[in-house]
C-alpha cells in the first residue's frame, strides 16, 4: 500500500509501505526500475516533497524531516519536529513557510529553516488524524487517514501572504490575488554602463507562467526592459537565466516585475552582470593608440598572447582569481613610458599603441 506520492514536473515518485524505499515512475506511471532505499535514515517514511532544489522526507520513526539532494543523497541535515507532533505525516512548502500535519488535529507552521513559528491551526474536526496537506490556489486540502474515514477536507487559506521579503540570501515576492507586483533594488548611487552584447545572469525560481520582466532604471526612469521569464514557460525549478542587452544602456537601479495571479511567487537568489562575454572561450581584440579595452573574466586559468607589429611578444599562462587583477604591458615603441594600470574586476589591459591581445581559456589546466 503506497504511503505517499509526489510529481516533480517530470516523474512520479511513490513512497512504499514500511519499506523505506522511494520508487520512480514516468509520466504515465510506468515503473522506471529505479528506487532509492532510505531505510538506513528512517524505516518509516511517511511523505516526500520536492522544493525545486532538494527532496524533503518525513521520517515517523525519528520524528524528523530529512533533507536530500536531487539525486536522493542524504545531506546529513535533519530537523526534529516531535515537539509539535510525535507522528509527523505530511509536509508542504508554500514558497515562504513549511507546513506539517500529524496525528494531532493541528497544522503546524515553520519557517524556511524548519524553526517552529509557534503558530498552529486547529482543524476542529475531532479525531481527524490528518495524513497529508496540500495548497491549491486559496485552498488547503487535508487528507484524512483511512482509520478515520479516508476523506479529503477543503479549507480556506486564511493566513496572510507576504508581498515582499528580503533576507536569508534571497529576495522574494508573492501575491494572494491577481496584481502587478514588483521587487526593486536599492539606488546604487552611481551609473553602471552596459554595452550591446553584455548580459545579466539571474539565479531565480518561480511558479508563475506569466511574463516577468527585468527593468533597468536611471534616476527613477525605465531605460531598458528585458524579459526574464517568457509567458507560458513551464520550468518551475530553480535555474539561471542569461539575458543580454542589444544596445548601450546606463542604469543605477534594477526592478523585477510581473502580473502574478493567486499564490504566484518569484524568488531571486542572485543577479550578476558581465561586461564581456567570451564566446567559445576565447576573444581577440585590437587596442589602438591611447585607447583601452576591458575584459571581464570568471576565475580560471587563461593563456595570454600579445602580438605587436605582427610578432608574438608575450605567450604565457595567467591565473585569474577572485580578487582584482591587472596586467601591465610596456610596448617597445611606447611614447608615454610606463603604461598606467588600474585594477578592475578580473582583468584590465592598457596600451598606448596598436597591439593585438589574444586571451584563450587554458582548458587543459582545468
Amino acid at each position: 500500500m503506497p504511503k505517499s506520492i509526489f510529481f516533480d514536473g517530470a516523474n512520479w515518485w511513490m513512497v512504499g509501505y514500511s519499506t523505506g524505499k522511494i520508487y520512480k515512475y514516468d509520466l504515465n506511471w510506468t515503473y522506471t526500475g529505479f528506487f532509492y532505499d532510505l531505510s538506513s535514515i528512517d524505516s518509516r517514511i511517511e511523505d516526500i516533497f520536492w522544493d525545486g532544489i532538494n527532496w524533503w522526507v518525513v521520517g515517523e520513526e525519528n520524528n524528523k524531516i530529512f533533507k536530500f539532494t536531487s539525486n536522493w543523497v542524504y545531506t546529513g541535515i535533519s530537523y526534529y519536529v516531535g515537539t509539535q507532533d510525535n507522528y509527523p505525516n505530511g509536509i508542504f512548502w508554500d514558497g515562504i513557510n513549511w507546513w506539517m500535519v500529524g496525528y494531532t488535529d493541528n497544522v503546524y507552521k515553520y519557517n524556511s529553516d524548519w524553526n517552529y513559528t509557534g503558530i498552529f491551526y486547529d482543524l476542529t474536526l475531532g479525531d481527524l488524524y490528518p495524513k497529508d496537506i496540500f495548497l491549491v490556489g486559496m485552498n488547503w486540502w487535508i487528507l484524512r487517514s483511512v482509520p478515520s474515514n479516508g476523506r479529503i477536507y477543503k479549507y480556506w487559506a486564511f493566513y496572510n501572504i507576504s508581498k515582499n521579503y528580503f533576507g536569508n540570501g534571497y529576495m522574494y515576492m508573492q501575491t494572494n490575488t491577481t496584481e502587478l507586483i514588483s521587487l526593486k533594488s536599492v539606488d546604487y548611487g552611481i551609473y553602471y554602463t552596459l554595452s550591446s552584447g553584455d548580459y545579466f545572469e539571474v539565479d531565480f525560481q518561480t511558479n508563475s507562467d506569466s511574463e516577468i520582466n527585468l527593468y533597468l532604471l536611471k534616476d527613477g526612469f525605465i531605460q531598458k526592459t528585458l524579459i526574464l521569464w517568457q509567458s507560458g514557460n513551464t520550468n518551475f525549478n530553480r535555474h539561471i537565466a542569461k539575458i543580454s542587452v542589444d544596445e548601450d544602456v546606463e542604469f543605477d537601479q534594477l526592478k523585477i516585475s510581473g502580473l502574478l495571479v493567486d499564490t504566484d511567487y518569484v524568488k531571486i537568489f542572485d543577479i550578476k552582470t558581465y561586461k564581456y562575454t567570451i564566446t567559445g572561450d576565447y576573444v581577440n581584440f585590437l587596442v589602438g593608440a591611447k585607447s583601452t579595452h576591458r575584459v571581464y573574466l570568471t576565475p580560471d586559468t587563461y593563456n595570454l598572447r600579445i602580438i605587436e607589429g605582427g610578432l608574438e611578444v608575450i605567450n604565457e599562462n595567467i591565473i585569474i582569481g577572485s580578487t582584482d587583477y591587472f596586467y601591465v604591458y610596456t610596448p617597445s615603441e611606447s611614447t608615454g613610458g610606463q603604461i598606467p594600470g588600474y585594477p578592475l574586476i578580473f582583468l584590465v589591459l592598457f596600451s598606448l599603441i596598436g597591439i593585438i591581445f589574444i586571451i584563450h581559456k587554458n582548458v587543459q589546466d582545468k
